[in-house]
């Protein structure tokens, strides 16, 4: 039996299970046609995990800033006067952080060149 069929076979806990209880020990793989055994490749099932959640992390923290991007640009939209204050909420709903870059680069950004800076109050 090919590897890689037995592992599209398996999830990724069972492969991590058959690897960590020996289950590939005796075994033989067939690798590129080449046979080899099962005991080197459980090495590489072990760390699956690993990388699956790293890469795992990497997104969530990436979903996270957007999220918070969104929500900063959608309570810009609620407390600020806008002609298309309703256009940008919908706009915001329905193309989430698309949207949200919209806006940022179309009404934040310009609003933000035409304010006067604020006085520093140094006492």
């Amino acid at each position: 039996m090919m590897f890689n069929s037995l592992i599209a076979r398996l999830s990724s806990s069972t492969a991590v299970f058959a690897a960590e209880s020996g289950l590939y020990d005796n075994a033989t793989c067939t690798v590129n046609g080449q046979v080899v055994p099962c005991s080197e490749m459980s090495e590489y099932i072990k760390n699956i995990p690993a990388w699956f959640w790293g890469i795992q992390i990497v997104f969530l923290m990436i979903g996270i800033a957007l999220f918070v991007f969104w929500l900063a640009m959608f309570i810009d939209v609620i407390k600020n006067e806008n002609k298309d204050k309703t256009l940008w909420i919908i706009m915001l709903i329905f193309l989430s952080t698309l949207g949200a870059f919209i806006y940022y680069f179309a009404v934040k950004r310009q609003r933000a060149k035409l304010q006067p800076p604020t006085p520093s109050t140094n006492a």
